[in-house]
């Protein structure tokens, strides 16, 4: 496969790395704030977008559909489900 063949896949390398440098911060706020997104969102549904939290829903449609109206690209969020009871997620 060619470089440019890879290119029209992908996208820009640079802008894929950014995305995942941003991922990777949105992700490690989960860690981070764990504690304080418990008690502020206890049950919830939030979605992450540029490190804050930009949505919350009891379910996981109503947060995607605050998404969507704020046109935050689905891609782009990190989409978690708080709970004091850590739950492993296979994807």
């Amino acid at each position: 496969m060619t470089e440019l063949a890879i290119h029209e896949i992908i996208g820009d390398p640079k802008q894929v790395d950014a995305d995942l440098l941003e991922f990777c911060k949105n992700t490690r706020l989960l860690s981070s704030r764990r504690a304080r997104l418990i008690e502020r969102y206890p049950k919830r549904w939030i979605a992450i977008f540029g490190r804050k939290v930009k949505a919350d829903a009891p379910s996981l449609s109503q947060v995607l559909a605050k998404v969507d109206k704020l046109q935050i690209p689905r891609s782009s969020v990190v989409i978690r489900y708080i709970d004091k009871n850590q739950r492993r997620m296979i994807l």
